[in-house]
């Protein structure tokens, strides 16, 4: 972190490949693919009074650079790769309203 309190983001991506492997984002809309991390959130759902609630809701967010063009409602195909370059996990839909940061912007 630096004296004025932003995060350097691509610093950040930098640690989390080493540990994680590669990220990419793929956006239809504007044909263009970028790198970014993605993360999974998980939430309890206590709803019990639906037979087939699930009791864990799992949703993804994808952190990127935020001059990336992304707009509600775009298609995106986000991918994982380990660091042999094989691809490990791959999602796919349409993002919502792009949360847009100083550093970073954040789909879910």
């Amino acid at each position: 972190m630096n004296p004025h309190g932003i995060i350097n983001f691509s610093k950040l991506i930098k640690k989390f490949e080493r540990l994680d492997g590669l990220h990419f984002l793929h956006n239809q809309r504007t044909q263009q693919t970028v790198r970014c991390f993605i993360a999974m959130q998980s939430a309890d759902n206590a709803d019990i009074t639906e037979f087939f609630a699930q009791p864990v809701i799992k949703s993804l967010e994808i952190y990127t650079f935020p001059e990336i063009d992304l707009q509600n409602g775009d298609v995106l195909t986000a991918s994982k790769q380990n660091l042999a370059g094989q691809q490990i996990a791959q999602w796919s839909g349409l993002c919502g309203q792009p949360h847009v940061f100083q550093p970073f912007q954040v789909v879910r």
